[in-house]
């Protein structure tokens, strides 16, 4: 690499969400995620994958979204295939376009968030906290990628010669109402 760089860790944060739902009881659960030939796209299904065979989950579905399909129909798609699959829970580490059509989608199909799917999404957002029902993140940290990405330019340009550097920064688990237990019948 000849570049410093601030990257997110999309893989534990994956494995933090699954965790997550297997701790509220979930056993089968289905992935969404973009382009693996993007690193944000590869660990997040690399973080997915490991968790579901270390806590012994059953996937129904790996779902990769390509760039040129990310919207809502897209959503309305992986929302159809998740309910045919029996998913109680979908780890939708797509952007926000394409989660929106997973909501909007399980509602027109019947299915009740968090009651009978459980959702989890990807960046925190306005809306996550405002739609019904506020929505489970994994957020990336922008003050704190802000600030190392500041403190490596800063010490890039007091000495150009410094080999170049790494910073990885945790995404955090934010927990709201879309996710709970799955219902009995699941």
């Amino acid at each position: 690499m000849s570049a410093d760089v601030v990257l997110t860790d999309e893989r534990s944060g994956s494995r933090d969400a699954m965790e997550h739902l297997a701790a509220l009881g979930h056993t089968t659960v289905g992935f969404a995620g973009i382009s693996t030939s993007v690193r944000p796209g590869r660990e997040s299904l690399a973080g997915y994958q490991t968790a579901v065979d270390a806590l012994g989950l059953r996937s129904v579905g790996e779902v990769i979204v390509p760039y040129g399909r990310v919207d809502r129909r897209s959503g309305h798609e992986i929302a159809e295939q998740m309910v045919k699959e029996k998913a109680t829970a979908i780890l939708c580490c797509v952007p926000t376009t394409v989660t929106a059509g997973v909501l909007e989608r399980l509602e027109q199909l019947g299915a009740e968030v968090p009651r009978d799917v459980s959702v989890i999404g990807f960046d925190d957002s306005d809306l996550a906290s405002v739609v019904r029902p506020h929505l489970s993140v994994l957020a990336r940290p922008l003050e704190q990628v802000s600030r190392y990405a500041s403190r490596l330019i800063t010490s890039r340009l007091i000495n150009p010669s410094l080999p170049a550097r790494v910073e990885v920064v945790h995404m955090r688990l934010l927990t709201r109402d879309s996710t709970a237990p799955p219902s009995v019948y699941a």
